[in-house]
């Protein structure tokens, strides 16, 4: 038994090198622009009326709550959810994929 703990820190360190050659680093990144490809192959444009009801209906408020206000989105995705709010004074969307 005193063989086995090299013997697993060895097998450890070879299991990671592996997977580390085969499989992305960031696999989040990977599934998340993999699930928004498949999105636009299957809808075609990615549209985005929906969330002004997300911005308003849902939490009650009426539109003219944004009103010459700074609206932040964090992790807003592709599909321009801050477009409806043309009355904020400033629309920011941030998504640490937007080049991709």
């Amino acid at each position: 038994m005193k063989n086995a703990k090299p013997l697993m820190r060895t097998l450890t360190g070879l299991w990671s090198s592996i997977t580390q050659r085969l499989m992305p680093t960031n696999w989040k990144e990977a599934n998340e622009l993999y699930y928004w490809r498949q999105r636009k192959n299957a809808e075609g444009t990615l549209s985005n009326a929906h969330y002004k009801d997300f911005y308003t209906i849902h939490f009650g408020l009426p539109e003219s709550f944004y009103e010459r206000k700074v609206i932040l989105d964090i992790g807003c995705g592709p599909r321009g959810s801050l477009e409806w709010a043309d009355m904020a004074l400033r629309r920011i969307g941030l998504d640490p994929l937007a080049a991709e």
